[in-house]
């Protein structure tokens, strides 16, 4: 008696189904890869669009407000250009009538009246911009000294400052920091953070106001040693403000100019400590337009 055993090698049966199994995970690995890939460049795309959709939202509601700020300007400006226009008159009379007999009294005097004369103007400028506000301003653009800029707000200041025990602190520049703006926005945007920066210093201390020139930027920061700013993200939303005479408008106004000029305006704030404006100029804005001035 006997017997066959007849078999039939499977190795290499198993080496090709490894061989299937492994290249059908590296496959399917593969396509969950640019699946996920795929997935992942469309929710960006559509996060970008959703940030973009907001920054329009934002933008037409800042609109709509500043329209409605127009709408308000319109009716109270002709009262008060009226006693600005006496105010100016009142004071060119002063200039040329009452002069000081001392030189040095007169230069000082001079040189105050000269003030008040320009900020008359800046006001009745400001009511100009409130009333055509939902338009798109044109700005008045030219080569400005935004070191003169600072030395005519530090000399605005000095008595309200003085009797606030605060002290005005500016960085002596030796050569001009120059610039295209438009002179009197700029200096209607500074002014309101000034104020602010002010107006958050109840204890006094020391205010600085630095300037100087970062690549094609020059760079202007104003920090104060106040009580800080807790709401930080809506300090830039119109008529938010936490003071109780405060209308919510001047730090969008100062945005808004920043940005018409190309530039940028960035906040640091810490409580108690105080805050931090970094305002960004650019040395040639891309566009603007410019207005010719009558002789």
């Amino acid at each position: 008696l006997g017997f066959f055993r007849v078999g039939l090698s499977l190795d290499k049966f198993s080496r090709i189904i490894h061989q299937t199994q492994s290249h059908t995970l590296w496959f399917s690995l593969l396509i969950i890869l640019l699946g996920s890939g795929g997935l992942s460049i469309i929710f960006y795309h559509q996060y970008l669009q959703y940030k973009r959709y907001k920054v329009l939202e934002e933008s037409f509601q800042r609109t709509e407000r500043l329209k409605s700020i127009g709408k308000l300007a319109a009716g109270v400006a002709h009262e008060i250009r009226n006693p600005l226009n006496a105010i100016g008159m009142t004071i060119q009379r002063l200039q040329h009538e009452y002069l000081p007999e001392q030189t040095e009294s007169r230069e000082e005097f001079i040189q105050f009246t000269k003030v008040i004369r320009q900020e008359v103007r800046r006001v009745d400028k400001i009511i100009g911009n409130f009333l055509n506000f939902a338009k798109e301003p044109k700005l008045e653009i030219q080569s400005v000294d935004i070191t003169s800029i600072i030395k005519d707000l530090s000399c605005i200041f000095s008595q309200e400052a003085k009797e606030q025990g605060v002290t005005i602190h500016t960085q002596d520049n030796q050569n001009p920091l120059s610039c295209l703006c438009d002179p009197n926005q700029i200096k209607q945007a500074l002014i309101n953070i000034i104020r602010n920066a002010l107006q958050a210093m109840a204890n006094g201390g020391p205010l600085w106001i630095n300037s100087g020139t970062l690549r094609d930027n020059i760079f202007i920061s104003i920090k104060d040693t106040g009580e800080g700013i807790a709401d930080i993200e809506k300090i830039f939303e119109i008529y938010f403000t936490t003071k109780e005479d405060g209308i919510g408008l001047g730090l969008p106004i100062s945005q808004k100019i920043i940005e018409e000029h190309g530039g940028k305006i960035k906040v640091n704030s810490k409580q108690g400590e105080g805050t931090e404006f970094h305002i960004y100029l650019p040395l040639k804005p891309r566009k603007y337009v410019v207005e010719k001035k009558s002789p």
